[in-house]
């Protein structure tokens, strides 16, 4: 096989046994690899009635074909059953863990069953063995990473779980490259739940590609695009060099006129507090250079140094940290937002769910659904940065009451108290991310039917608004962000693009004027297939019916596809103010556009066409 490496490893953690798994080349034509190999396995093998801490549920790491073969396509994805949703987990991250695993010969990794007692998985080459780790217990990712690093010979990539994935807090993620996460839904918690602290990877092999000449060429020619040289003629590359410049918190800065950044726990449509806290600033002041992943062009990673208050070098905040850490709250302390980032990374969160969480908690105590004596006296107000810092710490590492009440995030906290609903801002129970449905409304279909809960990386729907298009899957030309017409269509086209991108495995920011025929060229020349259209198109559409067929077997249905009141309340300012989505029509044309019921069922006529007969066997019957 070409671009596949032709097996994955399975690992049972109950029997301490690891297995080569080959790979049937028809069955990975069928589902790509990253998040499509792990959804089919998921739903093969997970029942959807169980704990998502029993040792029946699995979790699933796969790269992807092309994860070497195009620019920024070195991402890995993880599926599960998350313990936020209920339902259908998934997440990815960038970093060299991917390639490292691929040149050690290896498409994925599967854990399964549960340890008796701490262990991390060791793999070089065709050796591979798990290991105790009894001493890694309580250690924080950075720390483990390293301790890992130092007892393989130093050169292994390595993704870890830090303490709050060990106490199962459901706001948990699993780290890679230092501060890489793989994170949203609690894949930490569930890998915690099995005694798993890490996987560690060193590989030597190289990986075979149909056409090693073209693969060059495309590469080289796709980084182009991408970062173009000279003034660029298109928003797609616009945005990939105000990343390069300013990292992801490039969008604090220059999504600002539109409203598209949540303030005050989504009540504000505007605060000055943002130029403060953007990209612009952080490169004045505590940037101290660009770091990127494997075979990236872009390098949005931020590498910072702060003195006192916090002393600190390392891996920088975000857009998303700096909106849940910083906007939500109103806190315009760099430094201290860069300061939970560390803390977040560090125990193993999710900080656009922690951050939610704690602006959640501030309106609840200010409100009065909840004490001070719930949170241990802190004096959590807005803008307050060490009451911030104070309750994060708390919360990462599930400590005193504010840390039971608040570490699995603020649909749990909400539903333990029996109040503070209507201010939450969760799918599923997932916290929504930094981009608001007020300010494109196609993002509120997006929120409301991403199989994970609400998210921007199952289908960042807007591109169409902002200008980036891509004819052959439909994006023809550029639409208005408050015009409701085809919103639904749109969101289901993007969410099928970024199911390509989440089983190939490329990164958005580097895929953003990769067309359809990019896609088709580059499984030619890495895969030696010449897939067409018309199947790369089928397939997604496959993938995406899929994950969210499990979800309809864990029994979601369309009354699980709503966005929350507070998403739907109008702002009085700001470039969205006074706009709500039109959700009843938008989500009308999005379930006719996908061929599902009015209660969000795939129908069986749509499964049969897509090549899902058993999944139309199991939610039709005969």
């Amino acid at each position: 096989m070409f671009g596949w490496m032709g097996k994955y490893l399975r690992v049972n953690l109950s029997e301490g046994k690891i297995t080569e798994v080959p790979l049937d080349e028809q069955w990975a034509k069928t589902w790509f690899g990253g998040s499509g190999f792990g959804a089919r396995l998921l739903y093969d093998e997970v029942p959807p009635d169980i704990d998502e801490f029993d040792e029946r549920n699995k979790l699933y790491f796969f790269t992807g074909p092309l994860s070497g073969g195009l620019p920024c396509s070195s991402r890995f994805t993880v599926v599960f059953k998350s313990p936020v949703s209920h339902g259908y987990g998934e997440a990815s991250s960038g970093g060299y863990f991917a390639i490292e695993m691929k040149r050690a010969g290896y498409d994925g990794i599967v854990i399964e069953g549960k340890s008796k007692k701490p262990v991390y998985l060791w793999v070089k080459d065709a050796e591979k063995e798990l290991r105790d780790a009894s001493h890694l217990w309580g250690q924080g990712t950075f720390k483990a990473q390293e301790m890992i690093q130092e007892e393989v010979g130093g050169k292994a990539r390595v993704l870890c779980i830090g303490p709050a994935g060990e106490k199962k807090s459901k706001l948990a993620n699993i780290l890679n490259d230092e501060a890489r996460a793989l994170g949203r839904g609690g894949s930490g918690a569930v890998m915690g739940s099995k005694n798993f602290k890490a996987i560690a990877v060193r590989g030597t092999g190289e990986i075979q590609w149909a056409d090693p000449n073209a693969v060059k060429e495309q590469i080289k020619k796709v980084s182009q695009w991408i970062i173009p040289k000279g003034t660029p003629s298109t928003i797609g590359p616009i945005l990939s060099i105000g990343m390069q410049r300013y990292g992801t918190e490039y969008m604090m800065d220059s999504m600002k006129p539109l409203g598209d950044i949540p303030i005050k726990n989504w009540q504000l449509g505007e605060w000055e507090g943002t130029t403060k806290i953007g990209g612009g600033e952080m490169a004045r002041t505590i940037l101290k250079k660009g770091t990127g992943c494997y075979g990236c062009v872009i390098r949005c990673g931020r590498w910072i140094e702060m003195e006192e208050p916090y002393p600190y070098e390392g891996p920088g905040p975000e857009y998303e940290t700096c909106v849940t850490f910083g906007s939500l709250q109103l806190i315009d302390d760099l430094k201290a937002i860069s300061w939970a980032n560390y803390l977040c990374n560090d125990y193993g969160v999710d900080t656009i769910s922690t951050g939610s969480t704690i602006a959640w908690a501030t309106e609840a105590l200010e409100k009065g659904i909840i004490k001070k004596g719930d949170i241990d006296g802190i004096e959590l107000k807005w803008g307050n940065a060490e009451a911030m810092l104070q309750i994060t710490e708390k919360i990462v590492k599930r400590e005193g009451k504010a840390g039971e009440l608040l570490a699995d995030g603020s649909q749990a906290a909400a539903d333990k108290l029996g109040k503070g609903h209507e201010f939450l801002t969760t799918v599923k129970g997932l916290e929504a991310p930094g981009h608001d449905p007020r300010a494109f409304y196609v993002m509120g279909v997006e929120y409301a039917t991403a199989h994970r809960g609400a998210c921007h990386v199952t289908g960042y729907a807007c591109i169409s608004d902002l200008g980036i298009l891509n004819p052959g899957a439909g994006l023809t030309k550029r639409t208005g962000r408050f015009d409701p017409a085809r919103k639904g269509e749109i969101a289901g086209i993007v969410q099928d693009l970024f199911a390509l991108l989440g089983s190939t495995v490329v990164c958005f920011f580097g895929a953003t004027p990769m067309t359809t025929k990019v896609f088709l060229d580059a499984f030619k020349n890495c895969c030696g297939w010449p897939i067409d259209e018309l199947t790369l198109n089928i397939t997604v559409d496959r993938l995406y019916n899929l994950k969210w067929a499990y979800n309809v077997r864990c029994g979601m249905r369309d009354k699980d596809n709503k966005l929350p009141p507070r998403l739907l309340t109008p702002t009085k300012e700001g470039g969205q103010k006074g706009k709500v989505p039109p959700m009843d029509q938008m989500m009308q044309e999005y379930y006719a556009w996908r061929g599902w019921t009015e209660d969000a069922i795939p129908t069986k006529d749509r499964l049969m066409l897509i090549g899902l007969p058993d999944v139309a066997k199991d939610l039709w019957g005969e």
